[in-house]
């Protein structure tokens, strides 16, 4: 199980490459923990994708925005972790909070607001349109059979 987890997370983040502006060289991995449970979180499979993240990516990576992250859940949580994080990765940690105004500028300098779903503090109302994802899907899968 943890071996497709991390499997599909090296899909989506290749995919987020693939997907970046030509001017851009780094992701900005924004994470929705609203919400999150201690029994939500898979120790070892987020063991395994820090070190995919410190091995394979570490240029690639810009943040990491772990965004409403409970504190009862994710102070522990982050003490655990640390021994496996490299400084530069954990450098590039960010917790922001939506009714935090530091948090809010962190968000504005990195996305354009319009853009960046009411979830997250932004303007944007699009919603999920599952045809449009899968029309994309189609054209990323196009991307990576060119390679």
């Amino acid at each position: 199980m943890i071996k497709r987890q991390v499997k599909h997370f090296v899909h989506c983040f290749e995919n987020a490459i693939l997907n970046l502006p030509p001017h851009q060289e780094q992701v900005v991995w924004l994470i929705d923990l609203e919400g999150i449970k201690m029994s939500d979180i898979a120790f070892k499979t987020s063991r395994e994708i820090v070190h995919v993240l410190q091995s394979y990516y570490p240029k690639r990576l810009g943040l990491i925005i772990l965004f409403n992250a409970p504190v009862m859940i994710f102070q522990p949580f982050f003490k655990m972790t640390r021994p496996f994080l490299e400084t530069e990765i954990y450098n590039k940690i960010k917790f922001c909070y939506s009714d935090d105004h530091n948090s809010k500028k962190i968000l504005e300098d990195l996305f354009d607001m319009d853009k960046l779903e009411s979830a997250f503090g932004g303007n944007g109302d699009t919603g999920f349109d599952k045809n449009k994802y899968a029309e994309r899907m189609k054209e990323d899968d196009s991307k990576f059979l060119s390679f």
